[in-house]
């Protein structure tokens, strides 16, 4: 199994895994201190990091949790936000923040196939069979990794992974993380000093803000439904006002 870890001291952490090397899970027992996905040993602080027990469907960045649900607005495009606040570190120690997909119609870590190209290109439409999709194609993010899944051609179930960092700093990152036609609930997991979840409108669709932080950095996301669209936006450093920019543009791309 293949699994990326990134540890900065006094920086965000996330786990990070791609195509179907890694699945989401489950997470009631975080606290656990012997659980087993990823060996963090940089700090006692990820003991929360260690073990996973129950697996449930390939995300792309992983490891989440239970706690407080939002639900979307419209009868048709019913999302669940299940967010885990883990408060266990104090200021400035290096912390990590995790999500994806559970509850899936179908098992996102059975791919028929999979491209990798480091922008939007008419080979990465063509592989997904259009060239109608969202984009992290915003003001002032640079895109450097974009991979795509097909689950299901005959259902278009896909999704695509988009990874970019702001022109002036590498520090600030941002990806989206784009479900098509594949259902599900978003989970999102984190260490942090402080709990921050709210519902805010994006063009009169409801969607929720989250962010972890260690006093010194921060880690984000802005998550919401679009048709058979769902998008997760995660951003390490980048502040609320600009990420919520940046999801503006993703969804007015909808229109």
């Amino acid at each position: 199994m293949s699994l990326e870890t990134i540890i900065r001291q006094a920086k965000p952490t996330y786990i990070h895994a791609e195509k179907n090397e890694v699945t989401s899970v489950i997470l009631n027992k975080l606290e656990q201190p012997e659980l087993e996905l990823a060996k963090v040993t940089t700090s006692r602080k990820f003991s929360w990091l260690k073990k996973v027990t129950s697996i449930v469907a390939l995300v792309g960045v992983v490891l989440v949790g239970f706690g407080s649900i939002a639900a979307w607005a419209s009868g048709t495009n019913m999302l669940n936000v299940a967010v885990k606040f883990v408060n266990n570190i104090r200021g400035g120690d290096a912390f990590g923040t995790s999500w994806g997909l559970q509850h899936t119609r179908m098992d996102l870590s059975h791919v028929q196939d999979s491209i990798r190209e480091n922008r939007y290109t008419d080979t990465l439409s063509t592989f997904i069979g259009t060239n109608q999709f969202p984009r992290l194609d915003v003001s002032d993010v640079i895109v450097n990794n974009i991979s795509a899944f097909m689950v299901d051609r005959s259902k278009q179930a896909f999704y695509i992974f988009a990874d970019g960092y702001l022109q002036n700093s590498k520090d600030e990152v941002v990806r989206l993380n784009l479900y098509h036609n594949t259902g599900g609930d978003v989970s999102i997991s984190g260490q942090t000093l402080t709990n921050k979840q709210e519902t805010m409108s994006l063009s009169g669709i409801e969607a929720t803000y989250i962010e972890f932080t260690n006093d010194k950095s921060t880690n984000n996301f802005i998550t919401w439904k679009s048709g058979d669209w769902i998008f997760v936006l995660f951003s390490s450093n980048v502040p609320k006002q600009q990420l919520v920019k940046y999801a503006l543009d993703i969804e007015n791309q909808m229109k």
